[in-house]
């Protein structure tokens, strides 16, 4: 998927497109398309674009849900959106109820790695309490998930400030072909800032 990945141009595209046909075709409720939106929210919110919350009210418009109650496919999709936004940006105001969430029932779960991953990675970035013992009771989701394996040893790396497991993370981001995270990771390393600087510019991100 595109948004993963950090083909972000591609993703924005390709999802305006896809809203246009869905309008067209009578506005259909689509599972994929609504858990989709959620991931195009995420771009526009890691852009910080001021189109996040668009993107996440259509994606309940998709689902014809006026809240998550209604479509519960969407939650772990959405709380992956959220924490990823706010990691990125450092807006933690809702940081423990995110990772609350995430913690609990998850109704579709191919995101719920995704999901976990990323609020244990809040945890520690807003300096919750429970970080650590996320972190370890998120630990068995990287063996059935590279992206999420990646995000939890990022997550320790930045819990520890040990740069090897920053390097490290950065080096299983790449792998996947997640370039968005691999530059995102660098970021971290003082002497790799500047390489991180020019791969975010390239995707319209700003730093983390």
């Amino acid at each position: 998927m595109c948004a993963l990945t950090g083909r972000f141009d591609d993703c924005v595209a390709q999802a305006d497109a896809l809203w246009n046909r869905w309008q067209r075709a009578g506005s259909p409720p689509i599972e994929w398309m609504a858990s989709a939106m959620s991931a195009v929210a995420m771009v526009h919110g890691l852009r910080n674009d001021g189109l996040f919350s668009t993107w996440e009210a259509r994606a309940l418009r998709v689902a014809r849900s006026d809240d998550l109650a209604g479509a519960p496919w969407l939650i772990a999709p959405q709380l992956f959106a959220q924490a990823r936004v706010a990691i990125h940006l450092g807006t933690f105001g809702d940081a423990a109820d995110v990772v609350r969430r995430a913690f609990g029932e998850l109704g579709e779960y191919w995101w719920a790695p995704y999901a976990r991953a990323a609020a244990a990675e809040l945890a520690v970035v807003a300096d919750l309490p429970e970080a650590t013992a996320l972190l370890e009771a998120a630990a068995p989701l990287g063996a059935e998930n590279d992206w999420a394996a990646a995000c939890l040893r990022r997550a320790e790396a930045r819990r520890t400030g040990d740069l090897s497991v920053l390097a490290g993370a950065a080096a299983e981001f790449e792998r996947v072909g997640a370039h968005f995270e691999w530059a995102c990771t660098l970021a971290l390393i003082p002497d790799r800032a500047a390489e991180a600087r020019a791969e975010l510019a390239a995707l319209h991100a700003p730093l983390p």
